[in-house]
Parts: structure tokens; sequence; C-alpha cells
């Protein structure tokens, strides 16, 4: 049931962006599968996201701040404010979010 709502919630795409806060805590699931698929779900309501995501940084387990660094680096090819966010996060002071920050 879980999957199909989140496989719901992608398919929305932005129209489904007020419910990124909700999605937030699946992406550190234990079911693989389901944090795939979050992330894409995620991605699929575009930047709106972006402010729920810059929070998960700050309160999130490892594996949700590897999820939302590699979300917002899938934007920042095209975004310079999102850019400019991922380079101010080299400084951070979690020396955790600064390595996947710097890693590729």
């Amino acid at each position: 049931m879980r999957r199909w709502a989140i496989y719901t919630l992608s398919v929305m795409g932005k129209k489904s962006a007020n419910a990124v806060g909700a999605l937030i805590p699946l992406l550190d699931e234990g079911d693989s599968l389901n944090r795939a698929l979050t992330t894409v779900a995620i991605r699929s309501m575009g930047k709106s996201a972006i402010p729920a995501l810059k929070q998960a940084l700050q309160v999130g387990s490892l594996e949700v701040k590897y999820r939302v660094i590699r979300i917002l680096k899938t934007w920042a090819d095209e975004d310079q404010d999102i850019q400019a966010s991922l380079a101010s996060l080299q400084d951070h002071e979690d020396e955790e979010i600064q390595r996947l920050v710097s890693s590729e």
C-alpha cells in the first residue's frame, strides 16, 4: 500500500509538492525500493520541494542527507541558486554533509 501511495505522488508530480514533508522520512525506510521510489517522487515534485529538503539536511539521518543532496544535485546544473546552496554546504558544520556535497 505504501509503495502505491509513493508511486501515485510521483505520478502527480508538482501537484503533490505539499506532501514532500511526509515523504522525507521515507528516504530512510528499511525497504530499498521504497527509498528509491520516494527519491523519484520527490524529484518529480520539482523545486518547490527545496525548502523541505534543506530542512531535512539539518535533522535527517545520514541516508536522508545522502538522498537529499543527490536530489539537489540533479537540479543544480540548471539552477544557480541550488548551486550556491550546495556550495554553502561545503562549509557545513557536519563533516558528513561536506563529504556528500563534495562527492560525485
